[in-house]
């Protein structure tokens, strides 16, 4: 290759190099301002805060949102019916459907999964589960969450998949049947079976 063409590769391959970078780094200043004033807390903390108490789960997708409800330390329950809309026009309905299920049973943790890339770092689609997070908590809305663990969400939906699929449902039927609902239950029992040994340190402390 001429000396002049590969300094014009090494000039693009530089340029390409320095978008992406401020590229991640645009998205890292925009994930932590979206993080900001959240109830984000660990998952030590969140179980420390919350052994005695009612805790909810949501997965949060683009279009739908599933939820389930923990009312002791081993049972969690998906809520029932196809899963609740996310978008400006089915909104109220969906917050609405929070306070009905979590407000009677005074659930004030939630844990959320939290859609991390396959190498383990935070991406776009974490940065929307954020902002719609914010949206969410906002006091004008009452649901009265007091804490939030976000929890890796990369095995919990393929786990439920395979799990449904291996007893013969289609994945029309899934998303019928309440798929993203099943999910968060999935995160519940997830979040139990990491936050177990903290529950038992807790009671004796």
């Amino acid at each position: 290759m001429p000396r002049s063409a590969t300094t014009t590769a090494a000039l693009v391959a530089a340029a390409a190099q320095a978008v992406a970078l401020q590229a991640q780094k645009a998205l890292a200043r925009a994930l932590a301002d979206a993080k900001r004033g959240l109830p984000l807390r660990t998952i030590e903390a969140f179980a420390r805060a919350h052994r005695n108490e009612a805790i909810g789960a949501l997965d949060i997708g683009n279009v739908h949102v599933g939820a389930a409800t923990c009312w002791g330390r081993h049972d969690a329950t998906a809520f029932e019916g196809p899963p609740l809309r996310r978008d400006k026009g089915h909104f109220g309905d969906l917050v609405a459907a929070l306070k009905a299920e979590w407000q009677p049973r005074q659930v004030r943790g939630v844990v959320i999964g939290y859609p991390l890339l396959l190498n383990g770092q935070e991406g776009e689609q974490c940065l929307r589960t954020l902002k719609f997070l914010r949206t969410l908590l906002n006091p004008t809305h009452g649901l009265g969450i007091a804490s939030v663990v976000l929890l890796d969400e990369r095995l919990s939906t393929q786990d439920v998949k395979e799990t449904l699929h291996g007893a013969g449902m289609k994945a029309d039927a899934m998303r019928a049947h309440g798929l993203d609902h099943l999910v968060a239950r999935e995160l519940l029992l997830q979040y139990l079976a990491q936050a177990r040994e903290h529950y038992h340190t807790g009671s004796n402390g």
